[in-house]
Protein backbone atom coordinates (compact mmCIF):
# COMPACT_ATOMS: atom_id res chain seq x y z
CA UNK A 1 0.00 0.00 0.00
CA UNK A 2 1.04 3.61 -0.52
CA UNK A 3 1.00 6.59 1.83
CA UNK A 4 -2.28 6.78 3.79
CA UNK A 5 -4.26 4.52 1.45
CA UNK A 6 -3.83 1.70 4.00
CA UNK A 7 -6.38 3.57 6.15
CA UNK A 8 -8.83 3.91 3.26
CA UNK A 9 -8.37 0.24 2.39
CA UNK A 10 -9.03 -0.69 6.02
CA UNK A 11 -12.16 1.48 6.03
CA UNK A 12 -13.31 -0.23 2.82
CA UNK A 13 -12.74 -3.67 4.40
CA UNK A 14 -14.89 -2.58 7.36
CA UNK A 15 -17.63 -1.32 5.05
CA UNK A 16 -17.70 -4.48 2.94
CA UNK A 17 -17.47 -6.84 5.91
CA UNK A 18 -19.60 -5.13 8.57
CA UNK A 19 -21.64 -2.67 6.53
CA UNK A 20 -20.46 0.31 8.59
CA UNK A 21 -18.15 3.26 7.99
CA UNK A 22 -15.28 2.68 10.39
CA UNK A 23 -12.75 5.23 11.61
CA UNK A 24 -10.23 6.44 9.06
CA UNK A 25 -6.64 7.63 9.51
CA UNK A 26 -6.28 8.76 13.12
CA UNK A 27 -2.68 9.97 13.31
CA UNK A 28 0.29 8.50 15.19
CA UNK A 29 -1.14 9.36 18.60
CA UNK A 30 -4.58 7.93 17.93
CA UNK A 31 -6.27 11.33 17.82
CA UNK A 32 -7.81 13.36 15.04
CA UNK A 33 -10.03 12.21 12.21
CA UNK A 34 -10.27 11.70 8.51
CA UNK A 35 -12.09 12.77 5.37
CA UNK A 36 -15.80 12.16 4.78
CA UNK A 37 -14.70 9.32 2.48
CA UNK A 38 -18.01 7.61 1.63
CA UNK A 39 -17.93 8.44 -2.12
CA UNK A 40 -14.35 7.15 -2.36
CA UNK A 41 -15.31 3.94 -0.53
CA UNK A 42 -18.43 3.26 -2.61
CA UNK A 43 -16.41 3.72 -5.83
CA UNK A 44 -13.96 1.15 -4.48
CA UNK A 45 -16.84 -1.19 -3.54
CA UNK A 46 -18.17 -1.09 -7.13
CA UNK A 47 -14.79 -2.12 -8.57
CA UNK A 48 -14.25 -4.73 -5.84
CA UNK A 49 -17.63 -6.34 -6.53
CA UNK A 50 -17.10 -6.39 -10.29
CA UNK A 51 -13.40 -7.33 -10.51
CA UNK A 52 -12.69 -8.83 -7.08
CA UNK A 53 -11.16 -7.25 -3.96
CA UNK A 54 -7.49 -6.36 -4.11
CA UNK A 55 -5.34 -3.28 -3.61
CA UNK A 56 -4.47 -3.38 -7.33
CA UNK A 57 -8.16 -3.21 -8.27
CA UNK A 58 -8.62 -0.29 -5.87
CA UNK A 59 -5.73 1.56 -7.51
CA UNK A 60 -7.26 0.86 -10.93
CA UNK A 61 -10.51 2.40 -9.68
CA UNK A 62 -8.69 5.64 -8.91
CA UNK A 63 -6.77 5.48 -12.21
CA UNK A 64 -10.14 5.23 -13.97
CA UNK A 65 -11.33 8.39 -12.21
CA UNK A 66 -8.05 10.05 -13.17
CA UNK A 67 -8.70 9.34 -16.86
CA UNK A 68 -12.36 10.42 -16.63
CA UNK A 69 -11.36 13.58 -14.77
CA UNK A 70 -8.77 14.38 -17.44
CA UNK A 71 -11.36 14.05 -20.20
CA UNK A 72 -13.80 16.25 -18.27
CA UNK A 73 -10.99 18.76 -17.71
CA UNK A 74 -10.40 18.97 -21.47
CA UNK A 75 -14.09 19.69 -22.12
CA UNK A 76 -14.17 22.22 -19.28
CA UNK A 77 -11.29 24.10 -20.92
CA UNK A 78 -13.19 23.85 -24.23
CA UNK A 79 -16.02 25.91 -22.70
CA UNK A 80 -13.62 28.88 -22.66
CA UNK A 81 -13.60 28.81 -26.51
CA UNK A 82 -9.88 28.04 -26.63
CA UNK A 83 -8.48 26.01 -29.54
CA UNK A 84 -8.38 22.24 -29.22
CA UNK A 85 -4.57 22.08 -29.19
CA UNK A 86 -4.49 24.63 -26.36
CA UNK A 87 -7.07 22.70 -24.32
CA UNK A 88 -5.04 19.55 -24.89
CA UNK A 89 -1.90 21.36 -23.71
CA UNK A 90 -3.65 22.51 -20.55
CA UNK A 91 -4.97 19.01 -19.90
CA UNK A 92 -1.54 17.44 -20.34
CA UNK A 93 -0.15 20.04 -17.92
CA UNK A 94 -2.55 18.71 -15.29
CA UNK A 95 -1.96 15.04 -16.11
CA UNK A 96 1.83 15.32 -15.82
CA UNK A 97 1.75 17.38 -12.67
CA UNK A 98 3.84 14.93 -10.59
CA UNK A 99 1.29 15.09 -7.77
CA UNK A 100 -1.66 14.26 -10.04
CA UNK A 101 0.23 11.63 -12.04
CA UNK A 102 1.68 9.74 -9.08
CA UNK A 103 -1.54 9.83 -7.04
CA UNK A 104 -3.41 8.29 -9.97
CA UNK A 105 -1.72 4.99 -9.05
CA UNK A 106 -2.82 4.94 -5.39
CA UNK A 107 -6.06 4.41 -3.49
CA UNK A 108 -5.74 7.87 -1.96
CA UNK A 109 -8.66 10.32 -2.07
CA UNK A 110 -6.80 13.12 -3.89
CA UNK A 111 -7.69 12.05 -7.45
CA UNK A 112 -11.23 11.07 -6.50
CA UNK A 113 -11.71 14.53 -5.00
CA UNK A 114 -10.32 16.62 -7.85
CA UNK A 115 -12.09 14.51 -10.52
CA UNK A 116 -15.43 15.17 -8.81
CA UNK A 117 -14.65 18.88 -8.46
CA UNK A 118 -13.83 19.06 -12.19
CA UNK A 119 -17.14 17.39 -13.06
CA UNK A 120 -18.90 19.80 -10.71
CA UNK A 121 -17.33 22.84 -12.41
CA UNK A 122 -18.08 21.44 -15.87
CA UNK A 123 -21.81 20.96 -15.25
CA UNK A 124 -22.17 24.20 -13.29
CA UNK A 125 -20.52 26.13 -16.12
CA UNK A 126 -22.73 24.49 -18.75
CA UNK A 127 -25.84 25.06 -16.66
CA UNK A 128 -25.09 28.74 -16.11
CA UNK A 129 -24.22 29.34 -19.77
CA UNK A 130 -27.46 27.69 -20.94
CA UNK A 131 -29.48 28.92 -17.93
CA UNK A 132 -30.60 25.35 -17.25
CA UNK A 133 -31.26 24.59 -13.59
CA UNK A 134 -31.22 20.81 -14.12
CA UNK A 135 -27.62 20.89 -15.40
CA UNK A 136 -26.59 23.04 -12.42
CA UNK A 137 -28.25 20.49 -10.12
CA UNK A 138 -26.00 17.79 -11.61
CA UNK A 139 -22.97 20.01 -10.99
CA UNK A 140 -23.98 20.61 -7.38
CA UNK A 141 -24.57 16.87 -6.94
CA UNK A 142 -20.99 16.24 -8.05
CA UNK A 143 -20.01 18.95 -5.54
CA UNK A 144 -21.81 16.90 -2.86
CA UNK A 145 -19.95 13.75 -3.95
CA UNK A 146 -16.66 15.68 -3.70
CA UNK A 147 -17.67 16.89 -0.21
CA UNK A 148 -18.47 13.30 0.80
CA UNK A 149 -14.94 12.38 -0.29
CA UNK A 150 -13.25 15.32 1.43
CA UNK A 151 -14.98 18.06 3.36
CA UNK A 152 -13.00 20.61 1.32
CA UNK A 153 -15.42 19.80 -1.51
CA UNK A 154 -18.02 22.10 0.03
CA UNK A 155 -15.80 25.00 -1.11
CA UNK A 156 -16.72 24.27 -4.75
CA UNK A 157 -20.46 24.59 -4.05
CA UNK A 158 -19.91 27.58 -1.79
CA UNK A 159 -17.86 29.26 -4.54
CA UNK A 160 -20.76 28.68 -6.96
CA UNK A 161 -23.17 30.34 -4.54
CA UNK A 162 -20.89 33.37 -4.09
CA UNK A 163 -20.26 33.65 -7.84
CA UNK A 164 -24.04 33.73 -8.44
CA UNK A 165 -24.39 36.49 -5.86
CA UNK A 166 -21.68 38.55 -7.59
CA UNK A 167 -21.64 37.80 -11.32
CA UNK A 168 -24.28 39.05 -13.80
CA UNK A 169 -24.76 35.52 -15.19
CA UNK A 170 -25.57 34.43 -11.67
CA UNK A 171 -28.15 37.21 -11.45
CA UNK A 172 -29.75 35.93 -14.66
CA UNK A 173 -29.82 32.40 -13.24
CA UNK A 174 -31.39 33.67 -10.00
CA UNK A 175 -29.52 34.45 -6.81
CA UNK A 176 -32.19 33.11 -4.49
CA UNK A 177 -32.50 29.94 -6.55
CA UNK A 178 -28.71 29.46 -6.48
CA UNK A 179 -28.56 29.83 -2.69
CA UNK A 180 -31.46 27.43 -2.10
CA UNK A 181 -30.07 24.86 -4.54
CA UNK A 182 -26.66 24.97 -2.85
CA UNK A 183 -28.18 24.52 0.60
CA UNK A 184 -30.58 21.73 -0.38
CA UNK A 185 -28.35 19.74 -2.74
CA UNK A 186 -24.93 20.09 -1.11
CA UNK A 187 -24.66 21.70 2.32
CA UNK A 188 -27.62 20.18 4.20
CA UNK A 189 -26.99 16.59 2.98
CA UNK A 190 -23.32 16.96 3.92
CA UNK A 191 -24.17 18.19 7.43
CA UNK A 192 -26.66 15.33 7.76
CA UNK A 193 -23.95 12.84 6.80
CA UNK A 194 -21.56 14.36 9.36
CA UNK A 195 -24.26 13.90 11.98
CA UNK A 196 -24.66 10.29 10.86
CA UNK A 197 -20.91 9.74 11.26
CA UNK A 198 -21.12 11.11 14.79
CA UNK A 199 -24.01 8.79 15.70
CA UNK A 200 -22.21 5.72 14.34
CA UNK A 201 -18.94 6.49 16.14
CA UNK A 202 -16.94 7.19 12.98
CA UNK A 203 -14.94 10.37 12.27
CA UNK A 204 -17.09 13.45 11.60
CA UNK A 205 -15.62 16.84 10.79
CA UNK A 206 -15.58 17.77 14.49
CA UNK A 207 -12.88 15.09 14.93
CA UNK A 208 -11.01 15.98 11.76
CA UNK A 209 -7.26 16.31 12.20
CA UNK A 210 -7.15 19.54 10.17
CA UNK A 211 -9.93 21.14 12.20
CA UNK A 212 -8.01 20.44 15.40
CA UNK A 213 -4.86 21.88 13.84
CA UNK A 214 -6.74 25.01 12.74
CA UNK A 215 -7.67 25.66 16.36
CA UNK A 216 -4.42 24.57 18.00
CA UNK A 217 -1.74 25.98 15.63
CA UNK A 218 -2.20 29.69 16.48
CA UNK A 219 -2.16 28.97 20.22
CA UNK A 220 0.85 26.65 20.10
CA UNK A 221 2.96 28.92 17.87
CA UNK A 222 2.01 32.34 19.21
CA UNK A 223 1.00 35.35 17.12
CA UNK A 224 4.30 36.46 15.48
CA UNK A 225 5.50 32.92 14.76
CA UNK A 226 2.10 31.85 13.45
CA UNK A 227 1.94 34.84 11.11
CA UNK A 228 5.40 33.98 9.74
CA UNK A 229 4.28 30.36 9.39
CA UNK A 230 1.16 31.33 7.40
CA UNK A 231 3.09 33.60 5.02
CA UNK A 232 5.70 30.87 4.60
CA UNK A 233 2.98 28.38 3.64
CA UNK A 234 1.50 30.92 1.22
CA UNK A 235 4.68 31.80 -0.66
CA UNK A 236 6.53 28.48 -0.47
CA UNK A 237 3.75 25.96 -0.99
CA UNK A 238 0.69 27.63 -2.49
CA UNK A 239 2.33 30.19 -4.78
CA UNK A 240 5.70 28.54 -5.44
CA UNK A 241 4.58 24.99 -6.17
CA UNK A 242 1.44 26.00 -8.07
CA UNK A 243 3.29 28.52 -10.24
CA UNK A 244 5.90 25.90 -11.14
CA UNK A 245 3.39 23.13 -11.89
CA UNK A 246 1.33 25.33 -14.25
CA UNK A 247 4.33 27.08 -15.80
CA UNK A 248 4.02 25.17 -19.08
CA UNK A 249 0.70 26.99 -19.61
CA UNK A 250 1.92 30.34 -18.27
CA UNK A 251 5.00 30.21 -20.52
CA UNK A 252 2.73 30.49 -23.57
CA UNK A 253 2.25 34.13 -22.52
CA UNK A 254 5.94 35.03 -22.17
CA UNK A 255 6.38 36.62 -25.60
CA UNK A 256 3.27 38.78 -25.13
CA UNK A 257 4.47 40.01 -21.76
CA UNK A 258 7.98 40.82 -22.99
CA UNK A 259 6.44 43.75 -24.86
CA UNK A 260 5.42 45.28 -21.53
CA UNK A 261 7.93 47.41 -19.65
CA UNK A 262 6.76 46.34 -16.20
CA UNK A 263 7.23 42.63 -16.91
CA UNK A 264 10.51 43.27 -18.76
CA UNK A 265 11.94 45.13 -15.75
CA UNK A 266 10.60 42.44 -13.42
CA UNK A 267 12.28 39.72 -15.51
CA UNK A 268 15.60 41.58 -15.55
CA UNK A 269 15.60 42.22 -11.78
CA UNK A 270 14.62 38.63 -10.91
CA UNK A 271 17.21 37.19 -13.30
CA UNK A 272 20.00 39.42 -11.92
CA UNK A 273 19.11 38.50 -8.32
CA UNK A 274 19.00 34.78 -9.03
CA UNK A 275 22.11 35.05 -11.22
CA UNK A 276 24.00 36.50 -8.24
CA UNK A 277 22.54 33.78 -6.01
CA UNK A 278 23.66 31.06 -8.44
CA UNK A 279 27.13 32.58 -8.57
CA UNK A 280 27.32 32.50 -4.78
CA UNK A 281 26.17 28.88 -4.72
CA UNK A 282 28.64 27.76 -7.41
CA UNK A 283 31.57 29.50 -5.67
CA UNK A 284 30.60 28.13 -2.26
CA UNK A 285 30.02 31.59 -0.75
CA UNK A 286 26.28 31.00 -0.29
CA UNK A 287 24.35 27.94 0.90
CA UNK A 288 20.70 29.02 0.97
CA UNK A 289 18.16 26.47 2.25
CA UNK A 290 15.98 24.27 0.09
CA UNK A 291 12.29 24.68 0.89
CA UNK A 292 10.38 21.48 0.11
CA UNK A 293 6.75 20.93 1.07
CA UNK A 294 6.56 17.39 2.39
CA UNK A 295 4.76 14.19 1.39
CA UNK A 296 4.81 13.22 -2.32
CA UNK A 297 7.61 15.16 -4.06
CA UNK A 298 10.93 15.06 -2.28
CA UNK A 299 14.49 15.83 -3.24
CA UNK A 300 14.85 14.09 -5.72
CA UNK A 301 11.96 11.73 -6.47
CA UNK A 302 8.38 10.73 -5.73
CA UNK A 303 7.29 9.09 -2.51
CA UNK A 304 6.81 9.07 0.37
CA UNK A 305 9.24 6.34 1.40
CA UNK A 306 7.88 5.54 4.86
CA UNK A 307 10.60 3.22 6.11
CA UNK A 308 12.54 3.49 9.37
CA UNK A 309 15.88 4.47 7.85
CA UNK A 310 14.54 7.10 5.45
CA UNK A 311 11.60 8.56 7.40
CA UNK A 312 12.39 8.06 11.10
CA UNK A 313 16.20 8.27 11.00
CA UNK A 314 16.34 10.70 8.05
CA UNK A 315 19.01 8.78 6.11
CA UNK A 316 19.14 9.80 2.44
CA UNK A 317 18.99 6.71 0.22
CA UNK A 318 18.12 8.38 -3.09
CA UNK A 319 19.68 10.87 -5.47
CA UNK A 320 19.34 14.53 -4.52
CA UNK A 321 18.80 17.71 -6.49
CA UNK A 322 21.75 20.09 -6.35
CA UNK A 323 21.25 23.47 -4.72
CA UNK A 324 22.08 25.28 -7.97
CA UNK A 325 19.50 23.38 -10.02
CA UNK A 326 16.91 23.81 -7.28
CA UNK A 327 17.21 27.61 -7.42
CA UNK A 328 16.92 27.56 -11.22
CA UNK A 329 13.50 25.98 -10.66
CA UNK A 330 12.70 28.63 -8.05
CA UNK A 331 13.68 31.34 -10.56
CA UNK A 332 11.35 29.77 -13.12
CA UNK A 333 8.49 29.64 -10.58
CA UNK A 334 9.01 33.32 -9.65
CA UNK A 335 8.85 34.36 -13.32
CA UNK A 336 5.64 32.36 -13.68
CA UNK A 337 4.25 34.14 -10.62
CA UNK A 338 5.09 37.46 -12.26
CA UNK A 339 2.43 36.69 -14.86
CA UNK A 340 -0.14 34.89 -12.68
CA UNK A 341 -0.42 37.35 -9.78
CA UNK A 342 -1.22 40.47 -11.88
CA UNK A 343 -4.00 38.48 -13.56
CA UNK A 344 -5.34 37.39 -10.17
CA UNK A 345 -5.26 40.93 -8.75
CA UNK A 346 -6.91 42.36 -11.86
CA UNK A 347 -9.65 39.74 -11.71
CA UNK A 348 -10.11 40.31 -8.00
CA UNK A 349 -10.59 44.04 -8.59
CA UNK A 350 -13.29 43.25 -11.15
CA UNK A 351 -15.04 40.95 -8.69
CA UNK A 352 -14.95 43.56 -5.95
CA UNK A 353 -16.26 46.18 -8.39
CA UNK A 354 -19.13 43.91 -9.41
CA UNK A 355 -19.92 43.17 -5.77
CA UNK A 356 -19.87 46.80 -4.61
CA UNK A 357 -21.36 48.54 -7.66
CA UNK A 358 -23.59 45.81 -9.12
CA UNK A 359 -21.92 46.14 -12.53
CA UNK A 360 -24.13 44.62 -15.21
CA UNK A 361 -21.64 44.25 -18.04
CA UNK A 362 -18.25 42.61 -17.58
CA UNK A 363 -15.72 40.71 -19.67
CA UNK A 364 -15.06 38.44 -16.69
CA UNK A 365 -16.58 35.02 -17.38
CA UNK A 366 -18.63 33.21 -14.76
CA UNK A 367 -16.09 30.35 -14.81
CA UNK A 368 -13.24 32.78 -14.12
CA UNK A 369 -15.15 34.25 -11.18
CA UNK A 370 -16.05 30.78 -9.86
CA UNK A 371 -12.52 29.37 -10.03
CA UNK A 372 -10.87 32.44 -8.49
CA UNK A 373 -13.28 32.34 -5.54
CA UNK A 374 -12.52 28.63 -5.14
CA UNK A 375 -8.77 29.31 -5.29
CA UNK A 376 -8.93 32.07 -2.68
CA UNK A 377 -11.06 30.12 -0.19
CA UNK A 378 -9.24 26.82 -0.66
CA UNK A 379 -5.73 28.30 -0.41
CA UNK A 380 -6.80 30.55 2.47
CA UNK A 381 -7.89 27.43 4.36
CA UNK A 382 -4.92 25.14 3.76
CA UNK A 383 -2.25 27.77 4.57
CA UNK A 384 -3.55 27.96 8.14
CA UNK A 385 -2.14 24.50 8.91
CA UNK A 386 0.79 22.41 7.71
CA UNK A 387 0.37 21.74 3.98
CA UNK A 388 1.05 18.37 2.40
CA UNK A 389 2.01 18.94 -1.22
CA UNK A 390 -0.78 16.70 -2.57
CA UNK A 391 -3.27 19.23 -1.19
CA UNK A 392 -2.08 21.49 -4.04
CA UNK A 393 -3.59 19.34 -6.82
CA UNK A 394 -6.92 21.25 -6.70
CA UNK A 395 -5.03 24.56 -6.82
CA UNK A 396 -3.02 23.52 -9.88
CA UNK A 397 -6.15 22.36 -11.70
CA UNK A 398 -8.20 25.44 -10.82
CA UNK A 399 -5.26 27.75 -11.69
CA UNK A 400 -5.19 26.29 -15.23
CA UNK A 401 -8.97 26.75 -15.53
CA UNK A 402 -8.67 30.33 -14.28
CA UNK A 403 -5.91 31.18 -16.77
CA UNK A 404 -7.97 29.80 -19.66
CA UNK A 405 -11.19 31.49 -18.61
CA UNK A 406 -9.68 34.89 -17.75
CA UNK A 407 -6.74 35.50 -20.08
CA UNK A 408 -7.82 36.45 -23.60
CA UNK A 409 -4.15 36.48 -24.61
CA UNK A 410 -3.86 32.82 -23.65
CA UNK A 411 -7.00 31.83 -25.56
CA UNK A 412 -5.75 33.78 -28.60
CA UNK A 413 -2.37 32.03 -28.50
CA UNK A 414 -1.50 30.32 -31.77
CA UNK A 415 0.52 27.15 -32.14
CA UNK A 416 4.01 28.06 -33.34
CA UNK A 417 7.63 27.23 -32.66
CA UNK A 418 8.13 30.63 -31.05
CA UNK A 419 5.21 30.34 -28.60
CA UNK A 420 5.91 26.69 -27.76
CA UNK A 421 9.65 26.92 -27.09
CA UNK A 422 9.52 28.39 -23.54
CA UNK A 423 6.49 26.21 -22.69
CA UNK A 424 8.11 22.99 -23.93
CA UNK A 425 10.98 22.99 -21.41
CA UNK A 426 8.88 22.77 -18.22
CA UNK A 427 6.51 20.33 -19.93
CA UNK A 428 9.34 17.98 -20.93
CA UNK A 429 10.86 18.18 -17.45
CA UNK A 430 7.54 17.44 -15.71
CA UNK A 431 6.80 14.50 -18.02
CA UNK A 432 10.23 12.96 -17.40
CA UNK A 433 10.07 13.56 -13.65
CA UNK A 434 6.46 12.36 -13.25
CA UNK A 435 6.85 9.19 -15.29
CA UNK A 436 10.38 8.40 -14.09
CA UNK A 437 9.71 9.23 -10.45
CA UNK A 438 6.45 7.28 -10.34
CA UNK A 439 8.11 4.31 -12.04
CA UNK A 440 10.93 4.36 -9.49
CA UNK A 441 8.55 4.64 -6.55
CA UNK A 442 6.34 1.78 -7.73
CA UNK A 443 9.42 -0.36 -8.40
CA UNK A 444 10.53 0.30 -4.82
CA UNK A 445 7.08 -0.60 -3.49
CA UNK A 446 7.03 -3.86 -5.43
CA UNK A 447 10.38 -4.84 -3.91
CA UNK A 448 9.08 -3.81 -0.49
CA UNK A 449 6.06 -6.09 -0.98
CA UNK A 450 8.38 -8.98 -1.91
CA UNK A 451 10.48 -8.34 1.20
CA UNK A 452 7.41 -8.27 3.46
CA UNK A 453 6.09 -11.50 1.94
CA UNK A 454 9.50 -13.09 2.54
CA UNK A 455 9.48 -12.08 6.20
CA UNK A 456 5.89 -13.24 6.79
CA UNK A 457 5.89 -16.47 4.75
CA UNK A 458 9.48 -17.68 4.89
CA UNK A 459 10.69 -16.26 8.21
CA UNK A 460 7.28 -16.82 9.87
CA UNK A 461 7.24 -13.41 11.54
CA UNK A 462 3.94 -11.96 12.77
CA UNK A 463 3.05 -8.60 11.16
CA UNK A 464 3.23 -6.57 14.37
CA UNK A 465 6.55 -8.12 15.39
CA UNK A 466 8.59 -6.51 12.62
CA UNK A 467 8.84 -3.06 11.03
CA UNK A 468 7.55 -3.33 7.47
CA UNK A 469 7.00 0.41 7.01
CA UNK A 470 4.09 2.64 8.00
CA UNK A 471 1.58 1.37 5.43
CA UNK A 472 2.12 -2.30 6.29
CA UNK A 473 2.07 -1.89 10.06
CA UNK A 474 -0.75 0.66 9.86
CA UNK A 475 -2.99 -1.74 7.94
CA UNK A 476 -2.20 -4.78 10.07
CA UNK A 477 -1.44 -3.41 13.52
CA UNK A 478 -3.10 -0.02 14.03
CA UNK A 479 -4.73 0.52 17.42
CA UNK A 480 -5.37 3.54 19.57
CA UNK A 481 -3.04 4.34 22.41
CA UNK A 482 -0.12 2.41 20.95
CA UNK A 483 3.22 3.06 22.67
CA UNK A 484 6.21 2.12 20.56
CA UNK A 485 9.10 0.25 22.23
CA UNK A 486 12.23 2.33 22.76
CA UNK A 487 14.01 2.92 19.47
CA UNK A 488 11.18 1.51 17.35
CA UNK A 489 9.16 3.40 14.73
CA UNK A 490 5.93 5.00 15.96
CA UNK A 491 3.80 3.19 13.41
CA UNK A 492 2.43 0.41 15.61
CA UNK A 493 5.51 -1.79 15.79
CA UNK A 494 5.35 -4.08 18.86
CA UNK A 495 8.72 -5.74 18.30
CA UNK A 496 11.67 -5.37 15.94
CA UNK A 497 12.39 -8.97 15.04
CA UNK A 498 13.08 -7.68 11.53
CA UNK A 499 13.23 -4.23 9.92
CA UNK A 500 12.54 -3.36 6.26
CA UNK A 501 14.88 -0.58 5.05
CA UNK A 502 16.55 0.87 1.97
CA UNK A 503 20.06 0.18 3.29
CA UNK A 504 22.23 -1.16 6.08
CA UNK A 505 21.87 0.02 9.68
CA UNK A 506 24.34 -0.16 12.52
CA UNK A 507 23.48 -2.98 14.93
CA UNK A 508 21.63 -4.99 12.28
CA UNK A 509 22.63 -7.82 9.95
CA UNK A 510 21.27 -8.05 6.40
CA UNK A 511 19.17 -11.19 5.89
CA UNK A 512 18.27 -10.60 2.24
CA UNK A 513 18.10 -7.87 -0.40
CA UNK A 514 15.38 -7.25 -2.97
CA UNK A 515 16.82 -5.03 -5.73
CA UNK A 516 14.88 -2.66 -7.97
CA UNK A 517 15.78 -0.43 -10.91
CA UNK A 518 15.40 3.33 -11.07
CA UNK A 519 15.04 5.52 -14.15
CA UNK A 520 16.13 8.59 -12.14
CA UNK A 521 19.29 8.12 -10.11
CA UNK A 522 21.05 4.96 -9.00
CA UNK A 523 19.38 1.58 -8.62
CA UNK A 524 18.50 0.48 -5.11
CA UNK A 525 17.40 -2.48 -3.00
CA UNK A 526 15.02 -3.18 -0.16
CA UNK A 527 16.91 -4.72 2.78
CA UNK A 528 15.54 -7.18 5.31
CA UNK A 529 17.55 -6.56 8.51
CA UNK A 530 17.74 -8.56 11.72
CA UNK A 531 18.96 -7.05 15.02
CA UNK A 532 22.33 -8.39 16.13
CA UNK A 533 20.97 -8.49 19.69
CA UNK A 534 17.50 -10.07 19.83
CA UNK A 535 14.79 -7.92 21.42
CA UNK A 536 12.83 -9.31 24.32
CA UNK A 537 9.05 -9.56 23.91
Amino acid sequence: MINDDFAFTKALDTLRTNGIIGPTWMGPQGAGGGPALITHLLWGVIFSEVFGPSITILRISVLTLSVLGSVAFFFLLKTTKADDWLCFWGTVTLIFNPLYFSQSFTYMTDITFIALVIFSFLFIQQGIEKNRAFIVVIGLFFGLLATLTRQFGVIASFAFMLACLIHPRGHEFGRTRAVLMTLIITILPWLGFERFLYWTGSTPITQHELLHELLSYPLSKGFPDYLIFVFGQLFQSVLGYTAFFVSSVVALLYWNHLDRKAFKYFLIIVTVVFGALETGICTGLLTPPQFMTGNIVFNFGIGPILLKDTYILGISRTGTLSLGVYYIFVWWAVISLGIILPLVFRCLRQILRMFSQSVGNTNLSFLGCLTLIFILIYSGTIILVGIRDRYLIPLSASAIIFLFSYSEELRDCRFSLKSMTPAAFPMIFLIIFSVGGTHDFMALKRSQAKAINFVVRDLKAKPCNFDGGMEFNGYNCYHRGHKAPKGASWWWVDREDYVITLGDLKGFDTVRKFPFRRLIGMDGAIHVLKPQIAHAP
